[in-house]
């Protein structure tokens, strides 16, 4: 009986993954746990954070869909639109 709880307990971690979301860079940061599977769109949510529009969303740096399935220790980061200057 014993194994058998131990190894339903293992398998549910298994089919957990970490994952980082991050408002702006040096701003808010979250981390939580999600089921295997998740998308971007679920992570944000879980999250609590709302991309404004015109924000772009970020996996491990490089720009995302929010369909895209999360890996393991993957980071999202909702950058803020930046109004480009003059030089």
């Amino acid at each position: 009986m014993r194994n058998l709880l131990k190894k339903k307990k293992r398998s549910s971690l298994e089919e957990s993954i970490a994952v980082t979301v991050k408002e702006g860079v040096g701003r808010t940061e979250k981390s939580i746990i999600l089921s295997e599977g998740s998308c971007v769109e679920d992570a944000l949510e879980k999250a609590g954070a709302n991309p404004k529009e015109g924000a772009e969303i970020r996996l491990n740096g490089e720009p995302t869909r929010m369909s895209k399935v999360l890996d393991d220790g993957d980071v999202v980061t909702i950058m803020r639109k930046v109004a480009g200057a003059c030089l």
